[in-house]
């Protein structure tokens, strides 16, 4: 399955395994097993930290703009919303840039209701030290 959909897409320096899911998902079901196939050490000395996510959010954007004309109304809705969650935590915590940040929610790009569930959410994978979805 891995060579028949030619692998990750490389180009893409973040969510290399979203774009390799929806690949998968056009042709094949996905099933969950329960045991550890992998094991993946990570060392902070080696790795790279700095990545310009506006960039790679408009990359993700334009390489499945096909993927995301296919959703309803509803649907895109809700891709949007995540989207530019992303970008604000990204502007507020990764740049620094609060005004940048402030703007999006001034702009109606993200709603104040969102914003705080939002961080509330990621204060508490800090505290708790467990990381999955948020649901809007």
């Amino acid at each position: 399955v891995f060579e028949d959909i030619n692998g990750f897409d490389e180009t893409f320096r973040r969510n290399q395994d979203l774009e390799f899911l929806v690949r998968l998902l056009r042709k094949y079901k996905l099933a969950y097993v329960d045991e550890m196939g992998l094991i993946y050490h990570r060392h902070p000395s080696n790795e790279k930290r700095s990545f310009d996510m506006e960039k790679i959010t408009a990359h993700y954007t334009n390489s499945f703009s096909n993927n995301i004309a296919e959703l309803s109304k509803k649907e895109k809705e809700y891709f949007d919303t995540m989207i530019n969650l992303q970008l604000f935590r990204y502007r507020l915590v990764g740049r620094k840039d609060m005004k940048k940040a402030l703007s999006m929610v001034a702009d109606g790009c993200v709603g104040y209701i969102d914003v705080i569930r939002y961080l509330s959410h990621l204060f508490y994978r800090k505290i708790s030290k467990k990381s999955y979805g948020f649901d809007l």
